[in-house]
């Protein structure tokens, strides 16, 4: 809330107004508004330099997990996620491989398949000895195996 407080004053609006509507001392704003960053904030400050750094030497290419492998070999120990979160508010993004084009075209009307090389004749009668050859690739299952 004090940073919307901040931003009315900015605006060039009341302080006292949005302090009121908001509920909130001026006397808390003010104090709110001279703090000094936090020891978090300021190593934050620091570590976004650097990303920005490897993120432009890697030719805007280096996501978030390359970033952190080289802040690592640099010998700088931060989690992953804290570079993901730095990385998002600076609205850095690593390049994403491009797609594949495909290269080969199907071919709209294929060859016919083969037919039925034996024109379903399955009488043995029809058939010259050793002509055609067929087996049955079913089974039944039973208990004795």
């Amino acid at each position: 809330m004090y940073r919307f407080i901040e931003a009315e004053r900015e605006g060039e609006r009341s302080v006292n107004g949005a302090c009121a509507v908001l509920e909130v001392s001026r006397a808390a704003y003010y104090e709110w508004s001279k703090q000094e960053p936090s020891v978090r904030e300021s190593e934050d400050m620091e570590l976004i330099e650097k990303v920005k750094a490897i993120f432009t030497n890697s030719r805007r290419t280096y996501g978030s997990p390359r970033v952190h492998s080289e802040l690592s070999q640099q010998g700088r120990r931060c989690s992953r996620k804290r570079v993901e979160r730095l990385m998002r508010q600076e609205g850095l993004q690593g390049r994403q491989p491009k797609r594949r084009r495909r290269t080969t075209i199907p071919d709209p009307e294929p060859p016919p398949e083969p037919t039925d090389l034996i024109e379903r004749r399955f009488d043995p009668r029809e058939l010259a000895l050793n002509a055609c050859w067929a087996g049955d690739i079913t089974y039944i299952r039973t208990w004795e195996g």
